[in-house]
């Protein structure tokens, strides 16, 4: 069995992020709910890729290793999530270009 949690910077439970465990082309997923706690029970013993991913957000660490044998438990598998920067971007163009006319793209 493999249990963890997922956290953001400041502590709190992340919602509905989907943690995968891997062992070759056996994969499972869980999704936390509002605890941030997933599961994954009565998993085969092997060694396995445990990842967490949400849309915006960058993982710390991206990947746990774990050898899992059986009647083994791993329960603190954790992750941090931090919300991913947003860059901003400037698109600069000809000088004569106007912003006075509007385009209508459909």
């Amino acid at each position: 069995n493999i249990y963890g949690s997922v956290v953001d910077a400041s502590g709190s439970p992340v919602v509905d992020v989907v943690v995968s465990a891997t062992s070759g082309t056996f994969v499972q997923y869980d999704t936390t709910g509002a605890d941030g706690l997933y599961q994954f029970q009565k998993l085969p013993a092997q060694q396995y890729s445990v990842k967490a991913f949400k849309v915006g957000f960058a993982g710390d660490p991206l990947e746990h290793i774990v050898s899992l044998w059986t009647g083994n438990t791993f329960s603190d598998v954790d992750f941090k999530l931090n919300e991913a920067l947003v860059a901003e971007i400037k698109i600069q163009g000809p000088e004569n270009v106007s912003n006075s006319t509007t385009h209508v793209f459909e």
